[in-house]
């Protein structure tokens, strides 16, 4: 009877402050490089130290609309054990100036991770492919206004059927801006160095008497004037 009481006593006192914390606890996100030139890694940190289960992840991630023919897709997942790559969901769309994916993550059954105050936690690695290489153009994670035409393009964070999203500022890092209107705003957090690789047809060289002719065929023909051409001394 001790021992039943006792954990009664448990459940009542200490379950609510468990979900009170995941209730309260406020999330922002940023991009930083990933493994490869062509690649981002979303990173997200909390303001407070709790543990709770992942239920839904919505990042929002742009490319210059000067490039429609860009690519993006999960590289990797380092957050696969609590949120799995199968979870995840994606569309695109052109609005606001640019070319805008949605990595959508839901997730039932998986294990509680635990969140630290102010510690980053990587989330997933996006990488880009169809576009040029040179000059290298700034990525997005962003929050469109009102999620965009689908409502659905978002920074959002849930925890325990939370919304831990911290609206009045959702992004951090080296280079963010946060209007403060969180949903119904626009925010971002700005990569700069980013490479979006070109889908190459073909390459040739003709010799021209003691020089060569070098030509080239991409996807986007159009963008063949960004290209830099280097020549070792040794071929």
């Amino acid at each position: 009877m001790k021992l039943t009481i006792a954990f009664l006593f448990f459940i009542l006192f200490h379950l609510p402050t468990v979900f009170s914390q995941s209730a309260t606890a406020k999330f922002q996100g940023r991009i930083k490089p990933g493994s490869a030139p062509n690649s981002i890694i979303v990173a997200i940190r909390s303001n407070e130290t709790f543990t709770g289960n992942v239920s839904n992840f919505q990042f929002t991630v742009q490319t210059p609309l000067e490039f429609p023919a860009v690519v993006a897709t999960i590289k990797s997942n380092p957050f696969a054990t609590y949120l799995p790559t199968s979870g995840y969901q994606t569309e695109n769309s052109i609005e606001y100036g640019y070319k805008n994916f949605l990595f959508g993550g839901t997730t039932l059954g998986s294990p509680n991770y635990t969140f630290t105050n102010g510690v980053e936690v990587d989330v997933l690695e996006i990488a880009f492919s169809n576009g040029p290489t040179t000059p290298i153009y700034p990525v997005r994670l962003a929050q469109l206004p009102g999620g965009g035409a689908t409502t659905q393009k978002n920074f959002y964070i849930e925890i325990n059927g939370f919304d831990n999203t911290n609206e009045a500022a959702m992004f951090y890092g080296s280079s963010f801006t946060n209007d403060v209107q969180g949903y119904g705003g626009y925010s971002f957090s700005a990569l700069t160095n980013v490479a979006l690789p070109v889908r190459w047809l073909n390459f040739s060289v003709v010799r021209q008497a003691s020089d060569a002719l070098i030509s080239w065929t991409v996807d986007n023909d159009s963008d063949n004037e960004k290209y830099v051409v280097e020549r070792s001394l040794d071929g």
